[in-house]
């Protein structure tokens, strides 16, 4: 019997080298916008297909209780973050989907010897209009509801 197919991975690689991004995220909020953006990459390591969807306000409040910051100083990160275009602003904005194309980059080499190829950023927006969760201007989707959403 085949061994199920993984879409998670047990590392990802934590470059030295500080970019501006880092820069600015820890300048700004200190070890709480470092430590959470570290966060945010491990729960996405972790998870299938590497994206975390954050409309239920109980994943929401799941993570910014793992980031151990508050809610709205866990919005003003990823705000930020996406700005600065390190998680993808599109997805953020319309749907509460944190992805990072940067971060689906890095973590290639841990699918280099699994049968499946490492999700791409319209591989996993092909993933989540599968399951329609997307909202898109074509089709205005956005199921499963939720009256809990991040305002």
């Amino acid at each position: 019997m085949a061994r199920a197919q993984k879409n998670t991975v047990d590392y990802f690689p934590f470059l030295c080298k500080e970019g501006k991004s880092m820069f600015y995220i820890e300048n700004k909020y200190g070890n709480d916008g470092f430590a959470a953006w570290i966060k945010i990459l491990r729960q996405m390591a972790t998870t299938n297909y590497h994206y975390l969807n954050l409309n239920l306000q109980e994943d929401w409040m799941f993570l910014a209780a793992k980031c151990r910051v508050s809610e709205q100083i866990l919005l003003d990160i990823i705000n930020d973050l996406c700005r600065l275009g390190e998680f993808d602003d599109d997805l953020w904005c319309n749907n509460k989907i944190l992805v990072s194309g940067k971060f689906l980059e890095n973590i290639a080499d841990a699918y280099k010897k699994r049968s499946t190829k490492p999700p791409s950023l319209p591989d996993i927006r092909s993933h989540l209009l599968g399951l329609r969760v997307l909202i898109t201007p074509d089709n205005g989707i956005n199921t499963p509801e939720s009256t809990h959403r991040i305002e």
